[in-house]
């Protein structure tokens, strides 16, 4: 526009235009007589429009013809938990000791949520959006023609890695069985990236929450789209604790003799990643000797060691945390672990699982550590019911937020 067009539009008087335009001038350019932006302007636009898309109350935008992304609301918690039911082929219950098929009417909320997963209460669900805010999380749902069919959840804000990992947002992705192709997913990843954007994260970390190729298939075809994403597969190990050698040469100490030490290993990127709900993935470190967190020490180097009971009776979740440098040393990690599976066997665990990067598998399969397979009945029946076990990890997903575009 020229000046008096832009005088009119906005309805301003031309010196106060004239003062903005002159604090402007590196984001527009001038030919003949009209005002346009530069390629600057072009980017400082691109963000103020993420700011806009995060921000802005009611939170929705149209990214195509009909797909809506905006943030959830407690009437939505419904239509979230059928999202995750639709995965679910069968369900399944213990009666009289027998574990025989049952509709979902007839499971208890821990049931569902045992074969389901966490989304899939919306009692549970209902409260978790209207606590949201005060725990800076943010929880948005995509709309196909007003049907809501997929979300996408950041339950913990931006959390400060390593360099190799750098700021990243993490998110839990998952879309109804019936609606999973490019174009929802690719809503789903466009929003991720405008909050990462939003947040000065360098990476969005994303995590599906169904193991389904369908889910993964549409996910991955969206990423393409994308400059700068990488894949990251993790192998799902256990092992009894009597299978593990004893003999390590490692120093264990309880983690309060040095708990600056503690809390600063516990923030770094583990390999081994047993559940991102866990106390690596929490604001507050605090130290509990009494559960079993520990420090060990080999040869020098020192790394976070904790457990915490999951699902499986009598089964410890181990995770190892060190300085980053300190993974590429086998010796260490496996003196490391050894040295935990001895203190789960101490502390009256039979079972020690373990969740690793794919390129460290082979170092605890030297140890004992065996690829997961359901043990029980009820474990047997419901893995096969949902298409892949809702507790078994990845893939992940990085997208390089300050480089991706479309």
């Amino acid at each position: 526009m020229s000046f008096t067009e832009l005088m009119k539009t906005i309805d301003a008087p031309s010196g106060r235009l004239a003062f903005q335009l002159s604090k402007l001038s590196s984001l527009l350019e001038k030919t003949e007589e009209k005002y346009r932006l530069s390629s600057l302007g072009h980017g400082a636009l691109e963000i103020f429009d993420a700011a806009e898309t995060l921000l802005c109350s009611p939170d929705e935008h149209e990214y195509r013809t009909g797909i809506i992304v905006r943030k959830a609301n407690s009437d939505d918690a419904q239509a979230i938990a059928e999202v995750t039911w639709s995965w679910v082929e069968k369900w399944y219950k213990n009666k009289l000791g027998k574990i025989v098929e049952a509709s979902l009417e007839e499971l208890t909320s821990d049931e569902i949520e045992a074969q389901a997963g966490g989304y899939s209460i919306p009692e549970n669900l209902r409260t978790g959006i209207r606590d949201a805010p005060i725990r800076k999380e943010a929880l948005y749902v995509v709309t196909v023609k007003g049907m809501l069919v997929g979300f996408i959840d950041f339950p913990f804000g931006c959390i400060e890695e390593p360099k190799s990992w750098g700021r990243r947002l993490f998110g839990l992705i998952n879309i109804h069985k019936e609606y999973t192709n490019v174009d929802v997913a690719l809503t789903l990843l466009q929003r991720a990236k405008e909050a990462a954007l939003g947040l000065h994260a360098e990476y969005v970390e994303i995590l599906p929450l169904v193991q389904s190729s369908k889910l993964l298939k549409s996910i991955e075809s969206a990423l393409d789209k994308f400059i700068g994403t990488r894949k990251i597969d993790y192998s799902y190990l256990r092992a009894r604790v009597d299978e593990i050698s004893t003999d390590y040469d490692a120093t264990v100490q309880k983690g309060t003799e040095d708990t600056l030490l503690f809390q600063r290993l516990m923030r770094n990127r583990p390999i081994t990643w047993a559940n991102q709900f866990s106390h690596s993935a929490r604001e507050d470190y605090k130290v509990e000797p009494e559960k079993g967190h520990m420090l060990i020490t080999v040869n020098g180097k020192t790394c976070a060691l904790t457990f915490y009971d999951e699902f499986i009776p009598n089964e410890a979740s181990l995770e190892l945390h060190s300085e980053s440098e300190d993974w590429a040393n086998k010796y260490f990690i496996q003196e490391a672990t050894k040295a935990g599976t001895e203190i789960a066997r101490k502390q009256g665990y039979t079972k020690i699982e373990i969740i690793v990067e794919k390129a460290y598998e082979p170092w605890f399969k030297e140890l004992g550590f065996k690829k997961w397979e359901p043990q029980t009945e009820y474990e047997q029946l419901t893995s096969k019911s949902h298409e892949g076990h809702f507790w078994e990890k990845g893939p992940n997903y990085l997208l390089e937020v300050q480089r991706s575009t479309l």
